[in-house]
């Protein structure tokens, strides 16, 4: 079997991390898959956690973790005869608490909305202006 494709993944809040992956191309799986076993290894590679999500589900939630850290994510697939290979590492960072400063929504056409909002960072604690954070862009289709 496979590993799990595309592995990525984002800062959720400012403490959790959210995984996305993609299945196990057809050509390597070997048997019908079962479930997901996801791990989260800290900035010197020490394992911190891991969880299991079983069917089809294609996303694993961490939290508890640490604002401003780095953290390296992984994935891989089982089948009732045991587990796949490992993914490759995906480095992902938490966020850090932000006040919103912007916000915008616009209709892009009759199906779709853009939004975005930009944050400052509260904490700089090496600059005196504010330096931007995050930002996020969604594209949502709406049905006819």
């Amino acid at each position: 079997m496979g590993p799990p494709n595309d592995l990525t993944g984002s800062s959720s809040s400012s403490s959790s991390i959210t995984l996305y992956w993609l299945p196990v191309k057809k050509d390597l799986r070997k048997g019908i898959i079962q479930g997901h076993e996801a791990k989260i290894y800290d900035d010197n590679g020490t394992p911190l956690n891991e969880t299991t999500v079983y069917g089809s589900s294609l996303s694993a939630y961490f939290d508890g973790l640490n604002v401003y850290s780095n953290y390296s994510v992984q994935v891989r697939a089982f089948t009732r005869k045991g587990f796949g290979p490992w993914s490759p590492l995906f480095r992902v960072s938490t966020g850090a608490p932000c006040k919103l400063l912007e916000y915008h929504a616009k209709r892009n056409d009759v199906t779709s909305i853009c939004e975005m909002f930009i944050c400052f960072d509260q904490y700089n604690g090496w600059r005196d202006l504010p330096t931007v954070s995050g930002w996020i862009l969604h594209r949502v289709q709406q049905s006819a």
